[in-house]
């Protein structure tokens, strides 16, 4: 059966945004400490998933591991932190734009200074393999002379 696993990272967003609503519920149950339950949750939650997606060798069930758990776990995170600040910044509070500006930008702003910091190590490996092979080479040559 022929699986193609581009599909596991998608999904695992789609159900983030799939499950904000049944997130929102749960949060708004326990009111002011649904923000912590919710973090505390989806942060066991995403432990879970990601030790688990280490163990897992068949795309399916790196499909329930990644896609459902993860999605479920990091729904419940992103809704906890959006609702707390309606919850303490009031719509006509100077500062609410800005703290909403600040949640919503935070988080493309730590994926690029993680992809930054992992193109610099798989550059400096890159350049160690490089050097590593020109060396093997060179020893070669010097062998047969």
């Amino acid at each position: 059966m022929f699986v193609r696993a581009d599909w596991i990272g998608t999904l695992s967003f789609c159900i983030s945004l799939s499950c904000a609503p049944l997130s929102v519920g749960f949060i708004r149950m326990f009111g002011h400490q649904g923000f912590r339950f919710s973090g505390l949750l989806g942060t066991g939650i995403l432990t879970l998933s990601l030790a688990g997606s280490s163990f897992v060798r068949t795309p399916e069930w790196f499909f329930l591991t990644h896609s459902a758990m993860y999605g479920i776990g990091s729904s419940l995170i992103y809704m906890a932190s959006s609702l707390v600040i309606g919850d303490y910044f009031q719509k006509d509070h100077k500062y609410h734009v800005l703290a909403t500006s600040i949640l919503l930008c935070g988080y493309p702003i730590g994926l690029c200074k993680q992809q930054k910091r992992c193109t610099t190590r798989s550059k400096s490996k890159s350049n160690l393999l490089m050097q590593k092979s020109q060396l093997a080479t060179h020893n070669a040559k010097i062998k047969t002379v």
